[in-house]
């Protein structure tokens, strides 16, 4: 009998010792959360898993950027979330905060003339162009227009709105080097003229079609200036304005005239007339 609850003894110690040793290993088990980043801009940051009480640094909390907005912090809920102070406590998901950027601020656009004559530098409000500035000059060389990169890839548009600092590079084509071909374009015919950079293109003789006058040549959408200095390949295609016809009824003193139609253009659509209606006279 003794033995018997000496047995029941080595047991209960046993499974106390047990319980409390499980216990103790699940109160030093490390519990992990993860923590999510969100942005409406920006590159916002993988998510990632850390342990209980982990205060997140400046690399687990970085400022994103955004071209339109600046950044205003990362967000738990209403609480701005700060590094070396905030620490993980539950699985959490962090929200940046982004602000528009005002309108209001200037931008530097600097002209770089690679030898040639100098540009001043201009201040341009935020989404707002640059001015064409009056062309550079360089000895032996004709300016070929401004470029956003040094390789002269990308050209540069006065009408773009700047949004940031800008170089813009000078781009020179040295004299009786380089030819171009300037193509002209009417309803009849194509003709080419060959033109040595930096010289003008002669004006040809203006075409003639029936119905119009002649309106000019057209580079694009604007009206050519003939001269302007020939840097690049052109295509000129001629403009016509259509002529207006007046219509005359005549011979038709006391008759009912149904035609409503006083003048036409060559664009006009076919004209039916009607004959005039005159009662007979007793």
């Amino acid at each position: 009998m003794k033995n018997f609850k000496n047995i029941i003894l080595v047991v209960l110690t046993a499974v106390i010792a047990g319980f409390f040793s499980c216990d103790s290993e699940s109160s030093t088990a490390e519990k992990k959360y993860t923590v999510i980043y969100v942005s409406e801009h920006g590159s916002a940051p993988e998510k990632i898993s850390v342990t209980e009480d982990t205060v997140l640094t400046q690399e687990q909390l970085p400022e994103l950027t955004d071209e339109d907005y600046d950044f205003c912090g990362w967000f738990d809920g209403e609480t701005q979330v700060k590094p070396d102070e905030y620490k993980v406590k539950k699985d959490v998901t962090l929200v940046a905060s982004w602000e528009e950027k005002s309108h209001e601020e200037n931008y530097t656009v600097t002209f770089e003339s690679i030898g040639g004559t100098p540009v001043e530098p201009q201040t341009v409000a935020a989404w707002n162009a640059a001015v064409n500035p009056e062309s550079p000059e360089k000895e032996g060389f004709i300016f070929s227009g401004w470029y956003t990169d040094a390789d002269f890839t990308k050209a540069f548009s006065f009408s773009t709105a700047v949004t940031k600092d800008l170089i813009l590079y000078a781009k020179w084509i040295e004299k009786g080097t380089v030819t171009f071909n300037v193509t002209f374009i009417t309803e009849a015919e194509t003709f080419v003229q060959v033109v040595e950079a930096g010289e003008t293109v002669t004006r040809p003789t203006d075409p003639v079609k029936n119905g119009c006058t002649f309106a000019g040549w057209n580079k694009g959408d604007v009206l050519f200036d003939f001269e302007t200095p020939v840097t690049e390949e052109l295509t000129l295609t001629a403009q016509w304005s259509a002529i207006t016809y007046s219509i005359n009824y005549e011979g038709i003193d006391g008759a009912e005239n149904p035609n409503t139609v006083r003048e036409f253009t060559v664009e006009t659509d076919t004209i039916v007339l009607f004959d005039a209606k005159k009662e007979p006279s007793f």
